[in-house]
């Protein structure tokens, strides 16, 4: 019996690589890719209980029905050092190799590149860094297909959303105790597909995608909650290996599933299990009217905020008391004056006026204070060349737009606590 072999094309890799990326960086149960050769199909299937896929029509070779991979971080930096290697046509090469000790290597060959990785072959767990030894009692296979296949994204409409889900996955929670927060919230209103993050402190909210269905159902109130930063980086990676048309689905077992179309490469199904919980109120925060709109500069002001944002942490570095220092910003007629204070005494300042850079005021001047690095973040992910910023009052948040359907909204500070 020969040694167990696979061929992987260079567009599988890409799509393996964007299945991977989704994964959980420590799992709490054991989590391996199955690599599966039948009479009727070759596919890989992956779930760690949080993250799922199934590719499948991949072009496997040898004498051999199932090998296992276990560290699937290890197989995904084995395709990631692969696909720097620009191997297209060349296919990738895994080829399992038995030897007289109790443990068993698999080497990766791309264009005449070896790579190791750890492997599993009839079941039997064999990793070669040592760690654990042992036979694999439950393999977790991924959940079943949805029924139907709810939204239909043609290539512009999947550009459009990876945008959207890039901007607003940034203003999302990174703290696990409150899960609703670190998810983004997807839902159809008016024929458009709104998503919302926020982490209590930042709001960002978009709408400008327009899928439609795949059946022709009534698919208004259409909603799902995947965690947003393994779904945003599902999509990123999906956006460079060239995604053409996009399905998106709901199952009643708590996952959103996504079907990528990818030209020339096998077809998938990826999956996020979806976060359960009430998502803030949060269409109630946009504030009716606002009574000072001011238009700057995005990249003028984006400077500004990165200046007083790393003031504010090498200030907190020295071992004062803030740790987080506010930046106060001082709108005016002729411009607007950004200025931050430790312990009573000027850290920064900087004065800009409307002669250096677009800027324009409508309303009374107003003052406010903001969290410097969060103000960075939102200008950073607002599309355009100018921003727009609506204020009500010192005490109440600002709304920051830009080009695009994106809307932020960003809770002050009071400004009697900047001394």
């Amino acid at each position: 019996m020969g040694n167990p072999e696979m061929k992987i094309s260079y567009r599988t890799c890409e799509l393996l690589h964007a299945a991977l990326i989704g994964r959980r960086a420590r799992t709490v149960q054991p989590a391996w890719v199955i690599i599966e050769k039948t009479d009727f199909a070759q596919t890989f299937d992956f779930n760690d209980f949080d993250h799922a896929f199934s590719i499948s029509d991949v072009d496997l070779t040898g004498s051999w029905d199932q090998l296992t991979v276990a560290e699937p971080r290890m197989l995904h930096d084995v395709v990631k050092a692969a696909l720097k290697l620009k191997h297209e046509p060349h296919p990738l090469t895994l080829t399992v190799k038995e030897k007289k000790t109790p443990k068993q290597h698999a080497s990766v060959e791309a264009a005449g590149t070896h790579l190791s990785v750890s492997a599993i072959v009839g079941g039997r767990s064999l990793l070669i860094d040592g760690e654990w030894n042992g036979v694999i009692a439950d393999v977790v296979v991924p959940p079943p297909a949805p029924a139907e296949w709810q939204l239909y994204l043609d290539a512009d409409e999947v550009t459009r959303f990876t945008h959207e889900v890039q901007q607003v996955a940034k203003c999302a929670s990174a703290d696990d105790t409150l899960p609703v927060l670190t998810a983004l919230h997807l839902q159809m209103r008016e024929n458009r597909l709104e998503l919302a993050t926020t982490d209590r402190y930042r709001l960002a909210q978009a709408n400008g995608t327009a899928p439609v269905s795949d059946n022709a159902s009534d698919i208004d109130g259409w909603s799902a909650m995947p965690p947003a930063k393994t779904f945003s980086s599902t999509m990123k990676a999906l956006e460079k290996i060239g995604v053409g048309p996009m399905h998106l689905a709901a199952d009643q077992d708590y996952w959103l599933w996504v079907r990528p179309h990818v030209r020339g490469a096998a077809s998938a199904r990826i999956a996020d299990r979806v976060i359960v919980g009430e998502f803030p109120k949060y269409r109630s925060l946009w504030p009716a009217e606002v009574m000072t709109t001011v238009t700057v500069d995005r990249k003028r002001l984006l400077s500004v905020a990165k200046a007083a944002a790393a003031t504010a942490r090498a200030t907190a570095r020295t071992g004062k008391k803030s740790a987080a220092v506010p930046i106060r910003l001082q709108f005016t007629e002729t411009g607007y004056l950004a200025s931050l204070f430790q312990d009573g005494e000027l850290a920064f300042e900087e004065v800009v006026l409307s002669e250096q850079s677009a800027y324009s005021l409508d309303g009374e001047g107003l003052s406010v204070g903001l969290n410097p690095g969060f103000l960075a973040d939102i200008l950073g992910i607002t599309d355009g060349d100018v921003v727009t910023i609506g204020l009500v009052s010192p005490t109440k948040p600002i709304v920051i737009t830009g080009d695009s359907s994106l809307r932020c909204l960003l809770m002050p500070i009071r400004l009697t606590e900047l001394s």
